[in-house]
């Protein structure tokens, strides 16, 4: 394993432990403190983690490969999760994890030496699997736009500098339908050439 790919496994696998346990430091103390110890119960999620990955980031690299299918799985909807919560109207954010799991798997198979059959059915096995996340995403996103669709509105006359500009809930809900296909179509195509890449196969043609 390069350095790089040491780096890019160490990015997706070992920054989920962190981000998780900072969310849930800083969940714990709205709920039970009111967010008066917020910075501290987040920050100590977050050393935690840290500290988690330091005695373990080595067991995990090494074995970053064999990790099976629902590991790979839940950390590709943990990064979904975190995206689509901090850019909740834009899904165009998505395509990242996207992009990471194909890369992912593109390298596991090219470390296990996977044949053309294999190695075709997983790819699209995961692309497939990241066109569903940007769906629901999409779907999630349109039920926050139409849920502050004043806001929405605001933000978009305010972005093309047109304060007098009216727009329909049905023009709204077009723009939101063909913009989803689009990310999805994108999203397949996104993640299925990072993982030919990854796997090298695109270098043999």
């Amino acid at each position: 394993m390069s350095v790089f790919e040491r780096f890019m496994m160490g990015l997706i696998f070992a920054a989920a432990l962190p981000i998780a346990l900072f969310n849930v430091g800083w969940k714990f103390c709205e709920y039970f403190y009111n967010g008066d110890y917020l910075v501290i119960c987040a920050l100590s999620g977050l050393i935690l983690g840290i500290i988690a990955d330091i005695l373990f980031l080595r067991k995990i690299l090494l074995n970053a490969y064999s990790a099976g299918t629902v590991l790979p799985i839940f950390i590709y909807a943990f990064y979904l999760i975190c995206f689509l919560l901090c850019f909740r109207k834009f899904p165009i954010f998505i395509l990242i994890p996207g992009l990471f799991a194909g890369i992912y798997e593109g390298r596991k198979l090219f470390h296990f030496k996977a044949n053309s059959y294999e190695s075709g059915y997983r790819i699209e096995r995961v692309s497939q699997l990241t066109s569903a996340g940007m769906a629901i995403s999409c779907i999630i996103s349109a039920f926050f736009v139409y849920l502050e669709f004043d806001e929405s509105i605001d933000f978009i006359r305010r972005l093309f500098n047109t304060p007098d500009l009216i727009i329909e809930q049905w023009i709204v809900l077009i723009s939101i339908i063909l913009a989803s296909t689009v990310l999805i179509f994108i999203q397949y195509w996104i993640t299925r050439k990072a993982a030919l890449l990854a796997y090298g196969k695109e270098e043999r043609k």
